[in-house]
């Protein structure tokens, strides 16, 4: 049963886009939705270095973060719960590798921002941030009815 929870966990993760922050700072919460593209067990995502999230999350980089299918039904409910750290990507190899594949996923970024001030690292609002998960959970209602299994992150991306 492990194996097919954590192909169906691959599966949700590869068909969703959208996954939700959750930053915290001085007792203060922050949630904020972000386009993420999943590579070798991580999640990138570009964001405004002013963002109240980017700013909750460099003080505190302990993160949390959800994905779910959109259902209409409870019984259709899936999702990933997960912990983890968000960093700012700083490796320019990295970097180019990611955003090649970001553009790729979402074209239509490549209007929104200079790629070669991306590629320096040196764009004046945004930013590329990953997030690496330490704990995950995938929750599916259509096994049962709150059903729930933990991921192994350091297998996650198998």
């Amino acid at each position: 049963m492990t194996q097919q929870i954590h192909k169906k966990y691959l599966n949700l993760i590869k068909s969703e886009h959208v996954m939700t922050l959750s930053t915290s700072l001085d007792s203060v919460n922050w949630s904020t939705p972000v386009f993420y593209l999943y590579k070798e067990g991580s999640f990138y995502y570009l964001s405004g270095k002013i963002s109240k999230h980017i700013e909750y999350a460099t003080v505190n980089p302990d993160i949390s973060v959800s994905i779910f299918k959109n259902d209409s039904d409870w019984s259709g409910l899936k999702g990933v719960q997960m912990s983890g750290v968000q960093d700012k990507v700083g490796n320019l190899l990295t970097a180019a590798k990611v955003l090649k594949d970001y553009i790729n996923e979402f074209p239509f970024t490549k209007d929104l921002f200079n790629i070669n001030e991306l590629l320096k690292l040196s764009h004046k609002k945004i930013s590329l941030y990953v997030f690496k998960p330490n704990k995950i959970i995938y929750t599916d209602n259509s096994i049962e009815f709150g059903f729930k299994q933990e991921i192994d992150p350091g297998i996650s991306n198998n």
